[in-house]
């Protein structure tokens, strides 16, 4: 192989492996938050209060503390399907 083919092969190599680990493409946005507003903050406080009572109702659940001790209680919810599809408005 000439000087000149293995130049090419090494040059190409490399796009092609630019390519394939991301490093050719543009990077990401950074994201942006914000704070809720008085509605959006309303509505969550809603949906919490409807887990809520969902867990009390049916686990006993004295509160949710909004901490990962949480997470068996919500995890169960999930797991059982409480919130189908059709009462999902609900959480909305």
């Amino acid at each position: 192989m000439s000087v000149h083919t293995v130049t090419i092969t090494a040059l190409l190599s490399l796009a092609f492996l630019d390519v394939i680990f991301g490093q050719a493409s543009p990077t990401a946005p950074e994201p942006k938050f914000t704070e809720l507003s008085r509605d959006d903050s309303a509505r969550l406080e809603q949906q919490r209060a409807v887990v809520a009572a969902n867990a009390k109702q049916r686990y006993g659940t004295k509160t949710l503390t909004g901490t990962k001790s949480d997470l068996p209680v919500l995890q169960r919810l999930i797991d059982e399907k409480v919130f189908k599809p059709t009462n999902f408005n609900a959480l909305v």
